[in-house]
């Protein structure tokens, strides 16, 4: 079921399907909640499975500007409109990023946390400047240009030549995200903390 909450004067968006605990899957960047469609279809028999769209990304508005901190504070958002006490949260990548947000600042509500193809770190000084050349780029070239480049870097070789079309579909995707909101989030990214130290004085199981 498709249904949304505003958080600050912006629409979020989430589906959620399912009865039972809660598993809550955070997407990736240049991501939406679709990428867990057939993912999410065995556990929906057991679990209340929740998929929200983050902010700029799927159909959730775009900030001008955001940090992984909000985004955080949209999930619990999302969370209380349902009133879901706590969850397994699963974070991909930059969902990963701002599932570490969410640990530190709502620990007690985490009954699992698993970060999948992420990790808590803050970006190198290097992954920095490359993060900044990429908003120059979207503000020369424009969003859909960078996403095109993107997207096939996403999956290995053989995938992208044995699924063409599945690629280009998930390319199309994602070039229809606003563009400031793919900016916002490059530099939400940039702008985030190490959180390695969280992880330590976390009370549930962890999965990396």
């Amino acid at each position: 079921m498709l249904k949304h909450i505003i958080q600050n004067h912006h629409s979020i968006a989430y589906r959620i399907s399912g009865k039972g605990p809660c598993l809550l899957f955070l997407h990736g960047f240049c991501e939406d909640s679709s990428m867990w469609d057939n993912f999410s279809i065995g556990f929906q028999e057991s679990y209340s499975v929740l998929r929200p769209d983050l902010p700029g990304f799927g159909i959730s508005e775009a900030y001008e500007t955001i940090s992984v901190e909000a985004m955080a504070e949209a999930l619990n958002a999302v969370l209380e409109n349902e009133k879901i006490e706590n969850c397994v949260l699963i974070g991909h990548s930059m969902g990963g990023y701002i599932a570490m947000a969410f640990a530190e600042k709502y620990a007690a509500k985490l009954k699992g946390l698993c970060l999948f193809h992420s990790h808590p770190f803050a970006d190198s000084e290097e992954k920095k400047q490359n993060r900044r050349k990429t908003i120059e780029f979207m503000e020369r070239w424009g969003s859909a240009a960078f996403v095109k480049e993107l997207v096939p870097k996403l999956f290995a070789k053989s995938f992208v030549q044995g699924n063409a079309e599945f690629v280009s579909k998930f390319s199309a995707r994602a070039e229809d995200f606003p563009q400031k909101g793919i900016i916002a989030a490059t530099r939400a990214m940039i702008d985030r903390p190490d959180r390695s130290e969280v992880l330590k004085v976390l009370k549930c199981p962890i999965l990396l």
